[in-house]
Formats: C-alpha cells, sequence, structure tokens
C-alpha cells in the first residue's frame, strides 16, 4: 500500500489516503475528496480517461507538462 497526500483544486482540502501500489503501477486510481466529493483521477494505465491520453501516473502527467 501507499499513502498518498493531495490537495483538491476544487475546495483547497489537503486529504491523505492508502491507495493500492498494483493499482498505481498497472491500473485505475480514482480518489474523492472528503470535503467536496470531487473525483481526482491519481493513475490510468488502462485508458479508461482518453483526455489523458493513458498518461500513467499523475508524477508522469506532471512531468510531460
Amino acid at each position: 500500500k501507499f499513502l498518498i497526500g493531495f490537495t483538491c483544486k476544487k475546495c483547497n482540502k489537503r486529504s491523505y489516503k492508502l491507495i493500492s501500489k498494483k493499482s498505481y503501477y498497472e491500473g485505475v486510481v480514482i480518489i474523492r475528496c472528503d470535503q467536496c466529493k470531487n473525483l481526482h483521477l491519481i493513475a490510468d494505465h488502462l485508458g479508461w480517461y482518453d483526455s489523458m491520453n493513458k498518461f500513467g501516473t499523475i508524477e508522469d502527467y506532471f512531468k510531460r507538462q
């Protein structure tokens, strides 16, 4: 498991969640903000979201920006 910390861009709430390493590196990880319930795409190795062009992890996405 991984502990991931993130700040919601909608409400600015800082949150921490436990996520699966396997999902982070091989699958899809979507995290819901506890405060505003907004969804955050953290990893997509399956190409579920075409707008992200199968970006891999959030780290990969920001490296390409």
